[in-house]
């Protein structure tokens, strides 16, 4: 039975001799969980939808989850992923409504992002970043309310640079420039855009600090050869003919002003590649106060129908453009991992003659966020 069996143990053995030493080489190296960094988080939300007629008031409930990593490849270069739920066909939206599908379906799990993140030490110092893949992109954005613009679930794709250093004890400068595909088509013209941002940032002492940012997103044909799937997801712009109206450069200054527990925002959108005659501008305006009771905030914004390119831009309200809307709401952290926020949100349409609901329309929401790792 001995001779028989020796076959068998011979491999065993040198399986284990293999793994004994191989640990105890890795033992002396750094450990692999040193170089990953996990991140979560989840978030549940009520939402009620009322004043939409001749559709019915939706009142619905919603939830998120979100689950990444990032790898330390090399000292300057780090290689990063996330998951998320929501429909994966819809880049600005991660929620899976309660009872959504067609009943009791399993929720849907997909990557939002996949990318490579350089910034090498030889140069400057490391201030110098490059993104290739599908990221989120590192532009300054609102404090208050930022995703007038770009949606802040919006992840491009393509590659982006950017760059930011001291310039003196109370002064910072940056820049980025993003050049992103929107769709690659294989048998014709591409669609993509690009965003470019300058900021400065000054720290006036006791006058509070003061940053000063000028962005510029530019889209190009959405539409090439009569490709219609971009305006499918047409939320206001526009269209004639089966196309954008109007091209899109929208130019978007902003002023943003910190003192202590203050912030004030200011922010100036104007289609400078509008057709004639269109809706080509919109501004934002408010401010937040941090309390021992919580964050309270409020905006306002006016945007005209080609002001934005909307199939990008929130879908936190329920205009999207050619909209006058409040919104003010209240964050209050209950725990170090769990925070409550309620918001409340009033439409109506800047041009009633341009379409839009006939009356104010509303939106209340309820937040529970959790940061799970």
């Amino acid at each position: 039975m001995a001779r028989a069996s020796s076959p068998l143990l011979l491999p065993l053995a040198a399986f284990a001799a293999a793994g004994f030493l191989g640990g105890s080489l890795r033992a002396q190296e750094p450990g692999w969980l040193d170089r990953v960094h996990f991140f979560a988080d989840g978030r549940l939300r009520a939402e009620f939808n009322d004043n939409l007629a001749p559709s019915p008031d939706r009142h619905r409930g919603r939830m998120r989850f979100r689950f990444g990593a990032t790898f330390d490849v090399e000292d300057d270069l780090v290689f990063g992923f996330r998951m998320r739920t929501g429909d994966p066909n819809n880049p600005t939206n991660p929620y899976a409504d309660f009872g959504g599908g067609s009943g009791f379906t399993n929720l849907a799990l997909n990557l939002d992002r996949l990318y490579a993140d350089w910034r090498p030490s030889w140069l400057d110092d490391g201030n110098f970043r490059v993104l290739a893949g599908k990221f989120d992109s590192p532009h300054v954005r609102n404090p208050i309310y930022g995703e007038l613009l770009l949606d802040a679930d919006f992840q491009p794709e393509g590659v982006q640079f950017a760059w930011k250093r001291a310039l003196g004890e109370s002064t910072t400068f940056g820049v980025t420039h993003g050049q992103w595909i929107q769709i690659e088509n294989g048998s014709s013209e591409d669609a993509w855009m690009s965003l470019t941002q300058a900021h400065v940032l000054v720290d006036a002492d006791s006058a509070g600090s003061w940053d000063f940012v000028l962005t510029y997103e530019f889209v190009g044909d959405p539409t090439p050869d009569g490709a219609t799937a971009i305006t499918a997801r047409n939320r206001g712009n526009a269209v004639v003919g089966g196309e954008f109206a109007s091209d899109f450069g929208v130019l978007n200054p902003m002023v943003v002003w910190n003192h202590g527990a203050f912030t004030v925002v200011g922010e100036y959108f104007d289609n400078l590649r509008a057709a004639s005659g269109a809706e080509d501008n919109g501004f934002a305006f408010g401010g937040k106060l941090k309390t021992g009771y919580g964050q309270f905030w409020y905006q306002y914004q006016q945007i005209g129908q080609d002001a934005l390119f909307s199939p990008w831009v929130q879908d936190d309200f329920l205009l999207a453009v050619n909209a006058k809307t409040h919104a003010l709401g209240w964050k209050k952290m209950l725990g170090e991992r769990t925070q409550l926020h309620v918001w409340l949100m009033a439409s109506e349409a800047d041009d009633p003659a341009l379409g839009g609901p006939a009356d104010m329309v509303y939106r209340f929401r309820t937040d529970f966020s959790f940061d799970l790792l």
